[in-house]
């Protein structure tokens, strides 16, 4: 992991901007929807309470311990969700306390107060920490290598006399947390996108890339 890869020493690669979705596995409860386009998916929980989404590739299995992961996304709310992206061993919905192997990105909301927080599990015990540097309402770039959690911060489009402007910003990965106690186990896992709803008002994930590569294990 400590140096860059070349394309013939990886045994998974693909970058994936949603030009085909027939590798795409659905779940849908309620008025959860995921809605299609290139280069970019809406991954919904719509407008009812307990409504949820979740998207996995299917006939793809990841390794957390010989790959890397990004996602580019954002969602609309941080209020009353429960989103995650990343490794999952299972297709059983994420949950807030789950122990199942997994390395990802989660919001959640904790005592009324929304939150973001970088999780994973062994299988038995979880580790979940709480940041506070960024806001999944902007549209970032996520990293999962293992048990490390990165971001880089995108341009962002803002007013300037009515008019837009791009704001430029360090575009370089930062490195968020290592979570070294109960890091996932050595096995394949799901890559996994979920949302789910706890109000009635939609709740949805936007979409515009997922990229994996993975080293031989052998």
């Amino acid at each position: 992991m400590a140096t860059p890869l070349d394309i013939e020493d990886l045994k998974i690669y693909f970058y994936d901007t949603f030009l085909s979705t027939d590798q795409f596995e659905e779940e849908i409860v309620g008025t959860g929807e995921i809605l299609y386009k290139p280069a970019d998916i809406k991954v919904s929980a719509g407008v009812t309470s307990l409504s949820s989404a979740f998207l996995n590739y299917k006939g793809i299995f990841a390794n957390p311990h010989y790959g890397e992961l990004i996602f580019k996304l954002r969602v609309n709310t941080k209020e009353n969700v429960l989103a995650f992206w990343g490794f999952k061993e299972s297709k059983n919905d994420p949950t807030y306390d789950m122990v199942e192997s997994h390395c990802g990105f989660m919001i959640a909301t904790v005592n009324n107060i929304p939150k973001i927080f970088l999780t994973s599990a062994d299988g038995n015990t979880q580790q979940r920490v709480e940041v506070a540097t960024i806001d999944p309402t902007l549209m970032y770039e996520y990293k999962i290598v293992y048990n490390k959690f990165y971001y880089k911060p995108l341009p962002q489009v803002i007013s300037y006399l009515g008019l837009p402007t791009i704001k430029s910003v360090d575009r370089s990965w930062k490195l968020l947390q290592t979570n070294d106690i109960y890091p996932p186990e050595d096995k394949t896992h799901y890559i996994v996108v979920f949302i789910k709803n706890t109000a009635i008002t939609e709740k949805y994930l936007r979409l515009n890339r997922i990229v994996y590569k993975e080293e031989y294990a052998d």
